[in-house]
């Protein structure tokens, strides 16, 4: 950004000169790459102001206040939607953020508020970040660096967390991490959620491991007479539709071992069918291939324990 006092230009941390004096802008995705685009255009297009003859350089003043930014700008186009309004210098995965375009009046802007909350932390330290203010018709820059509140985990609320965003430090609000990147999870064939869980129905989805993933299915797990019942499920017959043959067990993993689990009423079958099949003996909802301590796990599908009694 433009340092008013010495004329010099300092650049944000994203952002370095090789050894030729040229800059140099990491890959981004999104929105940080159009911000840190139209920051440097922006830089550029500023030798183009505040000469004898030119315009006068766009200004921005903020004020850091608890969970909000109070920001005012003058000298930018004469347009309603003068300025393009972004905060950069935040750790990963923010970055940098959009803030808005305010609605202008003669080229200024007064006490426009932008609010924020965050995710995964209660503040226990400062950051300091960049706004920079775009002129939306002449792409001129204008910047004033503050502190925000910070700390460990954190990440701001609507930035980070929810489906189809970068996880907060702290994880993701929404869904599940997979990769960096929150994905949905619980549905079919989707990854499991926190503490392999899946969606329940009707019909209940459940664990099972798949190409080498934990993910929700309704095609394992049930027996013979559970309802209600869907294609995905096997045959289906009556009204309503009831599964007319038993499913496998699902199937967990143990290390390297494979663990066999049926759930909602059923068993696994005690004559090595490896089959749900409905429980008479008692009262339990799950029924595992994992024997009682002290006994080791074998990784067959034979019956184990019963749970949720």
């Amino acid at each position: 950004m433009p340092d008013r006092s010495s004329g010099k230009i300092a650049l944000l941390p994203e952002i370095r000169l090789d050894s030729t004096g040229r800059l140099r802008i990491p890959p981004q995705r999104g929105i940080v790459r159009r911000i840190l685009a139209l920051i440097f255009g922006g830089l550029l297009a500023g030798c183009a102001c505040g000469q004898m003859g030119q315009p006068v350089c766009p200004s921005l003043q903020v004020t850091s206040n608890p969970n909000f930014l109070t920001i005012s700008g003058s000298s930018f186009s004469n347009i309603p939607n003068c300025a393009h309004l972004s905060m950069s210098g935040l750790p990963p995965p923010e970055a940098a953020v959009a803030i808005g375009d305010p609605q202008c009046n003669n080229g200024s802007f007064q006490n426009f508020n932008w609010q924020y909350s965050y995710v995964g932390c209660s503040p226990s330290t400062t950051q300091s970040v960049v706004v920079a203010g775009i002129d939306n018709q002449t792409s001129t820059a204008a910047s004033q660096t503050v502190s925000i509140g910070w700390g460990p985990n954190c990440g701001l609320s609507g930035f980070c967390g929810q489906i189809g965003q970068a996880a907060c430090p702290s994880g993701c609000v929404s869904g599940v991490n997979s990769g960096g990147t929150c994905v949905a999870c619980g549905g079919e064939g989707q990854p499991v959620c926190a503490g392999n869980t899946c969606q329940k129905g009707p019909p209940d989805l459940n664990p099972n491991f798949a190409n080498g993933n934990l993910v929700c299915t309704t095609s394992c797990g049930h027996t013979q007479g559970y309802t209600p019942c869907n294609a995905s499920m096997g045959p289906c017959g009556g009204a309503p539709p009831t599964l007319e043959i038993p499913q496998s067990p699902c199937v967990t993993k143990n290390g390297n071992l494979n663990d066999y689990i049926c759930f909602d009423g059923a068993m696994i079958d005690m004559f090595g069918n490896c089959t749900c099949v409905p429980n008479t003996l008692n009262s339990c909802q799950v029924h595992t291939s994992v024997p009682k301590p002290p006994a080791n796990d074998t990784g067959t599908c034979s019956p184990g324990q019963f749970l949720n009694c």
